[in-house]
């Protein structure tokens, strides 16, 4: 039952329950009670393990890791990555396979990406000869490095996140 404490013409404190009835109370009562019972709350667990069975589940994290290696690693599961890659606009996951440059620690280079898109529109030809072409975010079109003509990326602005 919920009673409403409220003060009439004379002072007197009055509570009030939700069928309109009217029971003297004292100057303490100036809150709102509720009262319920724990078995009312149809969530409410029983014990903490039956808490943490509603929220885990133990199959899922196998499930999530055959995903990932599937989908995001092409199969592989001896992957020694120096680090994940992120699109530092949209926070897209760029590559979770990458090789970070020996002198220039911001610079990565992978063969597996993914959430980019070439522009083929956009070519460069380095000192050597060799024909680049821009890699952008293919969710905010945010420039992100080059690829070359063996298909190996180059990324330059980047968020590195550790393995």
């Amino acid at each position: 039952t919920e009673y409403l404490v409220t003060e009439d013409d004379s002072n007197e404190n009055i509570k009030r329950s939700e069928d309109g009835e009217s029971q003297p109370s004292t100057l303490a009562e100036t809150q709102v009670e509720t009262k319920t019972k724990p078995e009312d709350d149809e969530f409410a667990p029983t014990s903490i393990g039956e808490l943490g069975s509603t929220f885990y589940d133990e199959s899922l994290d196998s499930a999530t890791s055959k995903w990932v290696r599937k989908n995001l690693r092409a199969g592989t599961t001896d992957v020694k990555s120096d680090a994940q890659l992120s699109c530092p606009c949209c926070f897209s996951l760029v590559t979770l396979d990458c090789q970070q440059h020996a002198r220039y620690p911001t610079q990565f280079r992978a063969v597996l990406v993914r959430n980019c898109k070439v522009l083929d529109s956009a070519q460069f030809t380095d000192n050597s000869g060799n024909i680049l072409k821009k890699v952008v975010c293919s969710y905010c079109e945010n420039d992100l490095g080059m690829v070359d003509e063996d298909g190996v990326y180059e990324f330059f602005n980047v968020i590195p996140s550790a393995v």
